[in-house]
């Protein structure tokens, strides 16, 4: 027959064990979905950026973008605003496609720290684990 003190302290042990558990259980779950929503927002910033980066090669590649004088068709001061604002315009979308790679690169950052802090809480949980017996 054990001590009753020793068997208190051996159910006090679990308990709080137990609680902690939970506890980490729950961080656990919060983690995960903040991870996964990143995830999902990743993707579909880097979808967008996949996007944008085929307009700028358009634009980038194209003599009928980057050169729109065009005899014929576009001459004169109309064509000379229409090839400054495109100018412009393709100046903007590699700034925006600059961001938005600093960002997504921003995001990525967040998954990883996540993902050291979950498996920094399973090591924890794997801690007080060991002491429910």
């Amino acid at each position: 027959m054990e001590d009753p003190k020793q068997e208190i302290l051996r159910r006090q042990r679990r308990e709080n064990a137990t609680k902690k558990i939970q506890e980490i259980d729950g961080k656990i779950s919060e983690c995960t979905q903040i991870r996964n929503t990143l995830s999902v927002y990743k993707n579909q910033l880097e979808s967008e950026l996949s996007s944008w980066r085929t307009v700028s090669n358009k634009l980038s590649g194209s003599s009928k973008y980057t050169k729109v004088v065009t005899p014929n068709v576009f001459e004169g001061e109309m064509a000379g605003k229409l090839g400054t604002y495109m100018g412009k315009v393709s100046s903007d979308i590699k700034t925006g496609i600059s961001d938005s790679e600093s960002l997504s690169d921003a995001i990525q950052t967040q998954i990883s720290e996540l993902d050291s802090y979950s498996s920094d809480l399973w090591s924890q949980r794997a801690r007080w684990v060991s002491q429910l017996y």
